[in-house]
């Protein structure tokens, strides 16, 4: 059925894109981090020229940075999930692989009827009940009636 392609191909493609968005929100908190540690310096301006005291604690990232990088968590986690799958069916194919052949016995033909044949023998069975009926005689000539 050339699965194994199939899976393989899934598998690379699920890890490039596991990768992708990791690197993408390693960026969104890189930036949100820089964001803040500039944010932090600017205040610090503003203390030193009003006489305050400097502030050194940096904000943990904000709201934004995570609305930012939720789709591309939720677009890893279900590559991930997919790459899981893809990994199982892999494992699957190769136990099939290592599995010894079973060999199905089929009954000789000359065992088996013919379906066409059944058929016809059933068919014929049919007619001879409608003809043998009473009531097949009945209906037809209330119908003639009519």
């Amino acid at each position: 059925m050339h699965l194994r392609p199939v899976f393989n191909l899934t598998d690379y493609n699920m890890r490039n894109g596991v990768k992708h968005d990791q690197a993408v929100v390693a960026k969104i908190e890189t930036l949100a981090a820089k964001y803040h540690t500039a944010g932090m310096h600017l205040r610090n301006v503003g203390n030193t020229l009003r006489g305050k005291e400097t502030v050194t604690a940096v904000k943990p990232n904000g709201k934004l940075a995570k609305l930012a990088a939720a789709p591309f968590r939720a677009e890893m986690q279900c590559q991930q999930s997919a790459l899981k799958h893809a990994e199982k069916a892999i494992a699957a194919l190769d136990r099939l692989d290592k599995a010894p052949q079973k060999t199905v016995k089929t009954a000789p033909e000359k065992e088996r009827p013919s379906t066409l044949e059944t058929m016809k023998t059933l068919k014929k069975q049919i007619e001879m009940e409608r003809q043998d009926s009473p009531a097949a005689a009945k209906t037809k000539r209330r119908e003639a009636e009519i």
